[in-house]
C-alpha cells in the first residue's frame, strides 16, 4: 500500500470529442448555472427548499423560517463541488467563480465562532446540535462541505472556502472522539471519512486523517452509541419532524453499525451509506498501512460485485431503506439509486489505486457508462433518483408498492442528493482516465476517451493525446511525447468485456505481458511514439446467474461496456412479449443526434390474436412473429417521454 497510485489534476486533462467533450460543454454552459439557481430556489420547475437562503438566514442577512430537510446543506455543498470541478476542468470561469465566491462569503458569515456550520440548527435551536447523530446527518453535511472546499481550493488556489472547512473540522475534532469530555459518536450516514482524508491531503495536517480513522474504528462498537444517545435525548425524530415510534435500541445493519467494520463480511443496509463507508475505509487503510482494514474492503467489494450488483453496475435492491439485500436478490424493479452508483465508483477507484488490478476499473467503467450516466438526462436538467431495470408506468401507477420507482426524470427532487451528485461526478471524470506511480515509473491508462493531458513522472513531463470515439468506436490511438527520452511503463487496461484486443506500437503488432488486466509496455519512450488499440465490439448476450430468480431464461444486450434496453417509444407496449435468442442478428445504427449508437435486433414478439378470451390455457397458444426490435443505450432511456422500458428480454426457447 506504500505505492498507492496518484491521479492527475483536472486542470491537467482536457476531455474532448463527441462523447466526453459534449458533457464537458453541457455542464459548463447549461448545468452549472441551473444547479446554482436550483440551490437558491430559482430553477424552473424546482421542487424543494431554498437552500442558499438557509445560509443567508444563518448569516443574519435575512429573516424567516428554515426550509428543507435537516441535511439540505449537503446538497448545496455538492453543487459547489460540482461547479468547482467545472471551473478547474475548463481552465477557469470568472462568472462561475464569482457565483461561488458570493456564496462562500455568506457561508463564512453563517459559520459560528467555534466553527460549527450546519444551518438547520443555527436557524432553529443551536442547543440541539450534536444531540441526534442518528438522524441529523451533521457529519454527513460537514463531509460534503469539506469536499466542496477542497475542490474549490484545488480549482482556484483560494483558501476562502477551505478556511471554513478547516474551522469546521477543527470544531468536530474538539467535540467528538475518545478523549475525556468528548462524545464517542459517528454519523449514521458515512461520508465524512473520505472527506477528511481529502482535507488531510489539502492541508498535510494528520489530525484529519486520525479523525477519519476514529470514525471508521468506532463504528459498530459497544456500548452502542445511538442507544445511549436516544436515552439521554428528547426522543424526537428530526428527519420526519414527528415522534419516533420505534427508537433504535440495538446495533442496526441498515446503517452499518451491526458490527465493527473489520468484522463486516457482506454489504448490508442503505447502499449509499455502505459504499461511502467502504470508500472511506479504503482511503484510511491505504494512508495508514492497515492491511486488516484493507482486507475487509476486499471482502466487501467481492461480495458486491459477485453477488449483490446489477448488470448496470447499480447497487441497492429495494426501496426499503434503499438497501442491499441477500445474495442474488436482484429484482428488476430495483432501486439502484444514482448516488449509490457514484459511491461504488469512488470505492472501486480507491481499491484500484492500491491493488493496481483492472477488475476494479472494469467495474468502474461498467457503472459509469450505465447506472452512472443514466442519472442525468441528455439536456443535463432532469434527473433520476431510481434506476430500475424495467418500468411499466401504466401498471406501477396503480401499485403502491412501486410508487417510489421512477419512470420520468425530475427537474429536481425533494431530497436533492442525486442531481448534484451525478453532475459533480461527470464533471470530475477526467481525473480517473489515467493513474501514475512515481516510485515504479508507470502510467496506467484506465479509461479510453478523447483527451489531452500532461503527467509529471519523476520530473519528466509526459504529454499524452488520446484520439477515439469510444465507447462506440473500436479504435483508440494514443500518442506520447515525453520531455526527454526515458524508460517507463505505459499500462493499457484490456477490458474484461473484450475477448481479442489488438495492440500496435508504432505500427507494429505488440504482444506484451498482461499483468492484472493491464498490458505493460515498458521501454524508453520518445517523441511521437504511437500506440494503436482495436477493441472488437460485437454485441454480446448476457445471462444472469441462475440464483437470480427474476432473469431465468432472459438475456441482456451489451456492446462493449454499454448496456442496452428496449423502450416503448420504439417498440410499442408490453415489452415483456419481445424475445431474442443466440441467433438474433444486430445492426449498429447511429442515433439521429450522432452522440450514441442504437441497435436494431431481428427478434420476435409473442402475438395474442389466437389466444381468445381465456386468461389461461393448457395448450401451447403462442405464435412468434418476426419483430424488428430497437434497443437504445440504457443511460439514454426516458429522454423522449414516458413509457415502458426493459433491460432483460425473454429468450426464445
Amino acid at each position: 500500500m506504500n505505492n498507492r497510485l496518484s491521479k492527475p489534476a483536472l486542470r491537467d486533462i482536457k476531455l474532448d470529442g463527441p462523447f466526453w467533450g459534449y458533457y464537458r460543454q453541457l455542464l459548463k454552459n447549461e448545468v452549472a448555472d441551473y444547479q446554482l439557481d436550483a440551490a437558491d430556489g430559482k430553477a424552473p420547475g424546482y421542487q424543494g427548499a431554498e437552500f442558499i437562503r438557509n445560509y443567508r438566514l444563518a448569516a443574519g442577512l435575512e429573516e424567516g423560517e428554515h426550509k428543507g430537510l435537516v441535511f439540505c446543506d449537503s446538497d448545496v455543498s455538492k453543487i459547489m463541488e460540482f461547479v468547482a470541478y467545472v471551473i478547474e476542468a475548463n481552465g477557469g470561469d470568472a462568472h462561475l467563480e464569482k457565483r461561488l465566491d458570493d456564496f462562500i462569503e455568506i457561508a463564512a458569515k453563517a459559520q459560528m465562532d467555534d466553527g460549527y456550520c450546519i444551518t438547520y440548527f443555527i436557524n432553529t435551536d443551536i442547543s440541539k446540535r450534536w444531540t441526534n447523530m442518528l438522524e441529523c446527518h451533521e457529519l454527513y453535511s460537514a463531509g460534503h462541505l469539506i469536499e466542496a472546499a477542497v475542490a474549490y481550493f484545488n480549482a482556484t488556489g483560494k483558501r476562502n472556502y477551505l478556511d471554513i472547512a478547516v474551522k469546521f473540522a477543527d470544531h468536530i475534532d474538539s467535540v467528538i472522539g475518545l478523549e475525556e469530555g468528548k462524545m464517542r459518536g459517528y454519523c449514521n450516514h458515512p461520508e465524512i471519512e473520505l472527506a477528511l482524508v481529502k482535507l488531510y491531503h489539502a492541508t498535510n495536517d494528520r489530525k484529519y486523517l486520525n479523525l477519519a480513522k476514529y470514525f471508521i474504528d468506532q463504528r459498530g462498537t459497544e456500548p452502542y452509541y445511538y442507544a445511549e444517545e436516544w436515552e439521554r435525548g428528547d426522543k424526537i425524530s428530526y428527519f420526519y419532524h414527528d415522534e419516533m415510534k420505534k427508537p433504535l435500541r440495538k446495533n442496526d445493519s441498515g446503517i452499518l453499525t451491526h458490527l465493527p467494520v473489520r468484522e463486516q463480511l457482506t454489504a448490508e443496509g442503505h447502499a449509499v451509506r455502505a459504499v461511502y463507508l467502504y470508500a472511506g475505509m479504503a482511503d484510511v487503510a491505504a494512508e495508514t498501512g492497515d492491511d486488516e482494514l484493507f482486507e475487509s474492503c476486499r471482502t466487501l467489494y467481492d461480495n458486491i460485485t459477485k453477488k449483490r450488483q446489477f448488470i448496470s453496475g447499480g447497487v441497492g435492491s429495494t426501496y426499503q431503506n434503499e438497501a442491499f439485500l441477500a445474495d442474488y436478490f436482484l429484482p428488476n424493479d430495483c432501486y439502484c439509486e444514482t448516488c449509490a452508483a457514484i459511491g461504488f465508483m469512488l470505492f472501486a477507484h480507491r481499491m484500484f489505486g492500491v491493488e493496481k488490478d483492472s477488475k476494479y476499473m472494469d467495474s468502474f467503467e461498467r457503472t459509469l457508462y450505465n447506472n452512472g450516466l443514466s442519472g442525468m438526462s441528455q439536456d443535463g436538467r432532469h434527473y433520476f433518483y431510481v434506476n430500475s431495470m424495467e418500468t411499466s408506468p401504466a401498471q406501477w401507477a396503480q401499485d403502491g408498492r412501486k410508487s417510489h420507482l421512477g419512470y420520468n426524470r425530475d427537474s429536481w427532487q425533494g431530497c436533492g442528493c442525486c442531481p448534484p451528485n451525478v453532475a459533480r461526478f461527470i464533471a470530475s471524470v477526467g481525473q480517473y482516465v489515467y493513474s501514475f506511480g512515481a516510485a515504479d515509473s508507470e502510467i496506467y491508462v484506465n479509461l479510453y476517451a478523447e483527451n489531452k493531458t500532461s503527467i509529471d513522472l519523476n520530473g519528466n513531463s509526459v504529454k499524452i493525446a488520446q484520439n477515439t470515439n469510444y465507447p462506440w468506436d473500436e479504435h483508440v490511438k494514443i500518442v506520447l511525447n515525453p520531455a526527454k527520452e526515458e524508460e517507463f511503463s505505459v499500462k493499457l487496461r484490456m477490458p474484461a468485456w473484450c475477448k481479442n484486443p489488438e495492440v500496435k506500437l508504432n505500427g507494429v503488432k505488440y504482444a506484451g505481458l498482461k499483468v492484472k488486466g493491464y498490458m505493460d509496455i515498458k521501454r524508453a519512450w520518445k517523441k511521437d511514439d504511437e500506440i494503436e488499440i482495436i477493441f472488437p465490439m460485437p454485441v454480446e448476450l448476457y445471462s444472469a446467474h441462475p440464483s437470480i430468480s427474476d432473469n431465468i431464461n432472459k438475456l441482456a444486450v451489451m456492446r462493449g461496456p454499454v448496456l442496452y434496453c428496449a423502450e416503448e417509444t420504439d417498440n410499442g407496449k408490453e415489452l415483456h412479449r419481445l424475445l431474442i435468442d443466440k441467433n438474433t442478428q444486430f445492426e449498429n445504427v447511429p442515433d439521429k443526434t450522432g452522440r450514441f449508437m442504437n441497435l436494431i435486433a431481428r427478434g420476435y414478439k409473442i402475438e395474442t390474436s389466437n389466444y381468445g378470451d381465456d386468461l389461461y390455457s393448457a395448450d401451447e397458444p403462442y405464435i412468434y412473429d418476426d419483430q424488428r426490435i430497437v434497443l437504445v443505450p440504457f443511460y439514454t432511456w426516458n429522454n423522449r417521454g414516458e413509457g415502458e422500458m426493459r433491460v432483460w428480454l425473454s429468450k426464445k426457447l
